[in-house]
């Protein structure tokens, strides 16, 4: 069973090479986890493509995917399943553990964004 979710997706604004890229709404057609309020589905290359290398757990409040790459569905969908104690998903604005998040990404083969990496880096030495 597949379940819609609207997420946002990065495309060029014009059909032209060097065109400013915008932000759209494109729903899609994810698998539901053992965990209510994620799911999973390949990376999104563009508007009518995917990369079945690539897999993304996504909150389906928002639909903003977890900035965690995972090369197998059953290893989102593990990751997924490990979440469900650490946040209320069901929300539109859960509280995040993030450190809690990063380590449970490394259980499941993940490969967590540099950008969350250097964040959480800045805001431990701040600390």
């Amino acid at each position: 069973m597949t379940v819609h979710v609207d997420v946002p997706v990065l495309v060029p604004a014009e059909d032209e090479p060097d065109s400013p890229m915008q932000i759209v709404r494109m729903g899609i057609a994810a698998e539901p986890t053992a965990t209510e309020g994620l799911v999973v589905f390949p990376k999104i290359t563009d508007l009518f493509d995917y990369d079945g290398t690539v897999w993304h757990v996504t909150h389906t409040c928002t639909g903003r995917k977890l900035p965690i790459d995972f090369p197998t569905e059953t290893q989102a969908v593990a990751y997924a399943g490990s979440l469900g104690g650490i946040a209320d998903w069901t929300s539109p604005t859960p509280a995040i553990d993030v450190p809690r998040l990063i380590a449970l990404a490394a259980d499941h083969d993940g490969t967590v964004a540099q950008r969350v990496l250097d964040a959480l880096a800045r805001k431990e030495s701040a600390a």
